[in-house]
């Protein structure tokens, strides 16, 4: 887990944003690569955030709290 995730989703949130209306390819592979690995999801031009447990368990049909202990 990226226990640094504030400020991983601050720093994509500046990126695209200095990167004017359409980010080119290169940063916008770099995004998804870091949505991919740290469960964020790209929800805006310039916001992302963090997927919860609850979250994921829903997006894959499972029942609400179907993996808490």
């Amino acid at each position: 887990m990226n226990n640094g995730w504030p400020n991983d989703i601050d720093n994509i949130a500046t990126v695209l944003n200095n990167s004017g209306p359409a980010p080119p390819e290169h940063i916008r592979k770099d995004v998804l690569r870091r949505c991919r690995r740290y469960n964020y999801v790209w929800v805006g031009k310039i916001k992302g955030t963090r997927l919860e447990s609850h979250e994921i368990e829903y997006i894959m049909g499972y029942p609400h709290d179907h993996t808490s202990i």
